[in-house]
């Protein structure tokens, strides 16, 4: 009896187990640009949503320097903005990649949206490695990187 008990026991932890992790979200990481200045992003149904603001410069010290100097604000839905954290240096086949990763806490059902605003702020002027067309260094601007106005609608498929 006690082995029935316990193997019962067993199968019931086990369809609990199976039935929180069918029900869980699906990661989905969305472009704040590709979404901002593209067009709303489509995401399955039961996505978890994470915002992802990725800036690149020519050299890894320049992407260390935007890193440093750039504050990142993301305001999700009608919540107050905060702070997205410390940006991530990355390689990539072109440069240097600065990524902020912000987890919106968020999980898309079926039929519904949401709307996500990201503001960046430099701290003072940088250059990120690029030249204007006479060959002088292009500086970024001290303050907003990003127009406040700008939004990311994303949408469930």
């Amino acid at each position: 009896m006690k082995t029935i008990v316990r193997a019962l026991g067993l199968a019931s932890a086990s369809m609990i187990l199976s039935a929180s992790t069918a029900l869980a979200a699906t990661p989905v990481t969305v472009s704040y640009a590709a979404c901002a200045f593209a067009g709303p992003a489509i995401v399955p149904a039961d996505s978890h949503i994470t915002i992802a603001l990725r800036l690149g410069t020519v050299t890894q010290q320049q992407a260390r320097s935007l890193a440093k100097a750039t504050t990142v604000y993301v305001a999700v839905g009608a919540n107050p903005a905060v702070t997205a954290g410390a940006g991530t240096v990355a390689p990539t086949s072109a440069g240097w990649l600065v990524e902020w990763d912000f987890d919106t806490g968020v999980d898309l059902a079926a039929g519904q949206a949401l709307t996500v605003f990201v503001q960046a702020y430099l701290s003072h002027p940088l250059w990120d490695g690029t030249r204007d067309d006479s060959g002088k260094p292009v500086r970024l601007p001290a303050g907003a990187l990003l127009s406040p106005d700008v939004a990311c609608t994303i949408l469930t498929a």
